[in-house]
């Protein structure tokens, strides 16, 4: 384990985060009204060394302009772990910071039934806790993707590819994340609801580890402009994914 890498992973994550205030400033010369956004996740996980269950919030705050967006998020977490041989532990805390900015890369706005959108995004993550625990590494993190959007008629597919270098607590060795995702949905012309398919991958934490394979189905509702959510179930494919969970997602437009 070195040190210093830890140290300059650290340095990253804060350059990112200060790049995200700077650029902050230009968005909020040019963005429209703030979007706040409340997700609450439940997932089970079954390992060979961990078995439990988990309650996740995130928090969010997103400022998206004609060329910049940016988004800072906080975690809470609560779990309860069950092990065979072993009373379980159980607890409750917040986790990290999250900040991420982004810079629109291309557009092309053939006519409102059609379009496709990139964005390029750094993000980092600062901990709110010292040491390593079920809320978190303790560590900064610190990465960057590419973000495209894409409509044709009533079919709309996000797709995001990327890239995060984890912080890694005293005696762990993490390996550096590649990761994939895309979403499918279906929104049909005047219809309120419509449906969601997502499927995300990601390269091992560790090298003796198997890759994060995930898919997830569920279904969303415009209930006006300024308000939507969704409600999705998902599942794991590998043991390092979390086993299933649920997901409720609220986004309101102030």
């Amino acid at each position: 384990m070195n040190p210093f890498r830890n140290m300059r992973g650290t340095r990253a994550a804060r350059a990112v985060l200060l790049a995200a205030v700077v650029a902050g400033f230009a968005v909020a010369a040019t963005a429209a009204p703030p979007t706040a956004t409340q997700t609450v996740r439940w997932l089970r996980q079954e390992q060979s060394d961990f078995a439990g269950s988990f309650l996740i919030s995130y928090s969010a705050l997103s400022w998206r302009g004609r060329d910049w967006d940016l988004r800072g998020s906080v975690s809470w977490l609560s779990w309860r772990e069950t092990v065979s041989d072993s009373p379980g532990t159980s607890g409750s805390g917040f986790g990290a910071l999250y900040v991420t900015v982004g810079r629109r890369v291309w557009g092309d706005e053939r006519s409102w039934r059609s379009r496709s959108r990139g964005w390029v995004r750094l993000r980092g993550k600062l901990p709110l806790q010292d040491d390593y625990a079920q809320t978190g590494s303790g560590k900064s993190d610190w990465g960057a993707s590419l973000l495209t959007s894409n409509r044709y008629r009533e079919l709309y597919v996000l797709a995001e590819a990327g890239i995060l270098k984890l912080g890694e607590p005293l005696g762990v060795d993490y390996e550096g994340l590649f990761s994939g995702s895309v979403s499918l949905s279906y929104h049909r012309f005047g219809a309120t609801a419509f449906p969601v398919f997502s499927f995300s991958a990601s390269t091992p934490a560790r090298r003796e580890e198997p890759a994060y394979l995930e898919w997830s189905g569920g279904f969303g509702i415009v209930w006006s402009h300024d308000l939507s959510t969704s409600l999705l179930y998902s599942r794991g494919l590998t043991e390092v994914s979390p086993a299933e969970g649920l997901a409720t997602v609220v986004s309101v437009r102030f």
